[in-house]
């Protein structure tokens, strides 16, 4: 099977503070919003704390982009 083409997130994780007393839950931003709409576009969603082999660095090596 051929592999998708690997999209690359770069976003905060976890729960964080938005500056008006609230707190935004990436993790569930991520999961909710920006994962399916880029599986839907026809890529592989990638986020550095889903890495689990290779790190950044291999998401970041050009011979591992698309295009």
């Amino acid at each position: 099977m051929a592999r998708q083409p690997l999209c690359f997130v770069l976003m905060p994780f976890g729960q964080k503070p938005d500056g008006q007393g609230a707190t935004i839950d990436f993790d569930t931003v991520y999961a909710d919003l920006i994962k399916p709409a880029v599986v839907e576009a026809g890529l592989d969603p990638l986020r550095a704390d889903e890495e689990i082999a290779g790190g950044i660095k291999s998401a970041l090596n050009p011979k591992n982009w698309v295009g």
